[in-house]
């Protein structure tokens, strides 16, 4: 059991904003999963002792579970032990110049990211499908009665998207995202609970995410697959042109610069340039997955 401080919280928002300001600097996903589920766990003591007011409730907790301060370092220590490290080994180390250059190449992070650039077009389009056809049909039918259950129903549909998505990006990209979805309010009022789903940025931040995945997750896929297949190409052409006997010719339509990529010179001009290349598109890869793990994580996370 451990005594309350006499500057202990007495509400449940005076809880959460001290919780939040005892995390202050750990992920936005970590940071909105451990004030959902100190909201949930607070709310449903309140429903079970409706005869006690928040801050006997608050007295209890705090007397089991201890400050809020006490309940954000047992978040970050599980947060880290879940993740099999500490926030000290998660930290990057400085890099020589080589290792700056050639280190995305032994990175299992830049392999991923390039995994999530081929799925973020059939993504995309699911979820731009999924968007489009939800905002239409909840504005069509809402002159219907049938047209509020629908548009509820395609509110909370976002939301477990959100959560799917949070967890791919979190899995490819090692953004931090949420495990579980928002709170809600337990056995209140079914407008209240419909009211704050409903006027949660989250939610419409998550509808404009699933809008943007379509262009975003075109982009990626092109990029991923044209670098791909045109570096493999500059790299094996040549040599399989030569082991064919020239039944699969590499043509640039150039007869000189086809002569020399044939000769040995040119050979390994085609191989330096195609490493060389994707170098590059390795780089451009772990780019792309820090940029969208942020994008994610400002549009699916709120704290």
């Amino acid at each position: 059991m451990r005594n309350a401080s006499p500057n202990a919280p007495r509400t449940i928002a005076a809880f959460l904003d001290q919780l939040r300001q005892a995390l202050e600097g750990a992920p936005k996903g970590l940071i909105q999963d451990a004030l959902a589920d100190a909201e949930e766990h607070l709310r449903n003591e309140m429903a079970q002792n409706p005869g006690k007011s928040e801050a006997e409730i608050l007295v209890q907790v705090l007397t089991t579970y201890g400050s809020p301060r006490d309940v954000a370092a047992e978040y970050r220590k599980l947060d880290a032990n879940g993740n099999g490290h500490s926030p000290a080994v998660a930290a990057r180390a400085p890099r020589s110049l080589m290792g700056r250059i050639f280190g995305p190449v032994f990175e299992g992070r830049t392999y991923a990211s390039i995994l999530y650039m081929l799925l973020a077009l059939p993504l995309g389009t699911f979820y731009f499908s999924w968007a489009t056809t939800g905002i239409s049909l909840s504005l069509g039918l809402m002159i219907l009665i049938i047209g509020i259950p629908v548009t509820l129903i395609f509110i909370f549909s976002v939301r477990i998207i959100a959560l799917v998505e949070g967890r791919i990006v979190e899995t490819l990209l090692g953004v931090r995202m949420p495990r579980r979805l928002p709170s809600e309010v337990p056995q209140g009022p079914m407008l209240q609970r419909i009211k704050r789903m409903v006027t949660d940025r989250r939610t419409w931040t998550a509808m404009f995410y699933m809008l943007l995945m379509l262009p975003l997750g075109t982009a990626y896929f092109v990029l991923a697959v044209i670098s791909t297949a045109f570096f493999s190409a500059l790299m094996a052409g040549p040599i399989i042109t030569k082991m064919s006997e020239g039944r699969y010719k590499l043509d640039f339509g150039v007869e000189r610069l086809n002569e020399f990529v044939m000769s040995p010179q040119g050979m390994a001009t085609c191989i330096v340039l195609g490493l060389i290349g994707f170098l590059f598109f390795f780089h451009i890869a772990r780019g792309v997955g820090r940029a969208h793990g942020r994008l994610a994580e400002s549009l699916l996370v709120k704290i």
